[in-house]
């Protein structure tokens, strides 16, 4: 009865396990809604008595011995053939072991809607908290919508928090991934995109993520980020923050600062193209050889246009051709972050309009490109709120800030 198309299934607070083999895992019907977040002591038959923040709803693959993760499920939801209709929504998703894909969450071939969902202390080969592969044998890729989701302590050896492989076409929107890492150390401490993967990644937020080759994203095939903010990730090789290995990224209205790599490009390290940076602001990172942004000798470089970068010179004469290819607009100024140590303790995500990254100095404010996407910033405020300010930086007056967050008035 349960698995039939258009069901729903209402999941009471408490913490549930799959069975009692590895192979155990709470398995995503086709067209099936399972819901966390209700209370039983109300009877959990209405709605609006859900509340997935307050009543948790886990679901653990810790089957063996406590804390132990070797005997752990191989995955603790698997999902395959699903479409968007197919939705997990309000769970807690911790202790899964994969000897290879998706600790988390397997998506194989695949491509429910992931919402409201933290991922947790889940490991891998590829894809500690989820994994979307694709199904070899029909060569269906997996195209999941993942959806106001946190993935945190997640490890695995390619994609600490996410793996997205070949052909997979991949939306994640108002998600956090923090303290993810890819072990060996790899690729992609909170997502690996694998090569010819789509990914669009949007109003999101990439924290103290940690691997080889780009802390928070190792980005192939053709990656956008928009409104994303990167801070304090690290890696022991390449790209702190982002490493453009293959393919396309195209980065629109991005705040990158703290992040670090042992070897080049403390923000970000380039060998792929095209790159397309817009609007964004990378500072204060730390390379030993590109601090905010490194090109791998034999690339064409990023092209960058109305972007505020550390060192850069501006647009101009003085630009630094190191950093990129200057599409005008640039600017070299500090941008005067509001708190961005967080020394006050109560903004750890970033994600408030008044602390964390928000910018107060005029020359990032109305200097951006308005004519490019995205219409609202982070916090889904509108990019065009604030016609008092004048643009005393270059071009025509556009309203739109630099950075993933947008001065309010």
């Amino acid at each position: 009865m349960v698995s039939i198309y258009g069901n729903e299934i209402w999941v009471a607070e408490g913490t549930y396990k799959p069975g009692s083999c590895r192979c155990s895992t709470f398995y995503l019907f086709n067209g099936v809604g399972i819901y966390g977040g209700f209370d039983p002591g109300n009877g959990y038959d209405l709605w609006s008595e859900r509340d997935y923040v307050n009543n948790l709803t886990i679901l653990s693959g810790d089957i063996g011995t406590v804390d132990i993760n070797t005997d752990n499920s191989y995955h603790v939801v698997y999902s395959s053939g699903c479409d968007s209709n197919s939705i997990i929504d309000g769970f807690t998703i911790t202790r899964g072991y994969a000897d290879y894909y998706g600790g988390g969450m397997y998506n194989y071939g695949s491509s429910p809607s992931v919402t409201n969902c933290t991922f947790t202390y889940n490991s891998g080969n590829h894809g500690g908290g989820m994994c979307n592969g694709s199904s070899f044998e029909y060569y269906v890729p997996s195209n999941p919508t993942v959806t106001n989701c946190v993935f945190n302590m997640n490890s695995a050896s390619n994609g600490g928090g996410m793996y997205n492989d070949l052909n997979c076409s991949v939306t994640i929107s108002n998600c956090i991934f923090s303290d993810n890492t890819s072990v060996g150390p790899n690729w992609g401490g909170g997502i690996c995109n694998y090569f010819y993967s789509s990914v669009t990644i949007t109003d999101c937020v990439f924290s103290n993520n940690s691997a080889g080759w780009g802390g928070a994203i190792h980005s192939g095939g053709s990656n956008v980020l928009s409104n994303c903010v990167f801070v304090g990730n690290s890696v022991t090789q390449h790209g702190g923050a982002i490493f453009n290995n293959i393919g396309d990224l195209k980065m629109t209205n991005c705040t990158v600062t703290g992040n670090s790599a042992t070897y080049d490009g403390g923000g970000l390290c380039i060998a792929a193209e095209p790159t397309q940076i817009d609007n964004c602001i990378i500072w204060n990172n730390n390379g030993r050889y590109g601090d905010e942004i490194f090109n791998i000798p034999g690339s064409d470089g990023a092209n960058i246009a109305y972007c505020n970068i550390k060192n850069s010179g501006g647009s101009g004469g003085g630009w630094d051709p190191n950093v990129g290819n200057d599409g005008g607009g640039n600017i070299d100024v500090d941008p005067n972050f509001v708190d961005p140590n967080d020394a006050d303790g109560d903004d750890d995500i970033w994600m408030t309009s008044d602390d964390g990254l928000v910018i107060t100095n005029t020359r990032c404010i109305d200097a951006a490109n308005g004519n490019v996407d995205p219409n609202t910033d982070i916090l889904g405020n509108s990019r065009d709120d604030d016609p008092n300010w004048s643009n005393i930086g270059i071009g025509e007056p556009n309203y739109v800030d630099m950075g993933a967050y947008e001065h309010q008035v």
